[in-house]
């Protein structure tokens, strides 16, 4: 009897185990996918664009440089 409980919680472990590794590949799939975030900066006062300036999302590390009229493509 005692031996059946532990056969029995075995197999279920096994089996969750099992799903864990089935299903994490899909898991990583979903936090790795890339976002392209595009637009332009311009000056508040004059709506003239802005060269040069540095464009970072928040909570993001990467960040990029406006061109000469002010467009910028951010990949995340």
């Amino acid at each position: 009897m005692k031996n059946n409980i532990l056969n029995n919680k075995l197999k279920w472990s096994l089996t969750l185990l099992f799903l864990l590794f089935l299903t994490l590949p899909f898991a990583c799939e979903t936090i790795l996918i890339e976002a392209t975030i595009t637009g332009k900066v311009v000056n508040g006062e004059t709506t003239q664009p802005v060269e040069g300036a540095f464009v970072r999302a928040i909570g993001f590390s990467e960040s990029v440089e406006t061109d000469s009229v002010g467009d910028y493509t951010l990949l995340l």
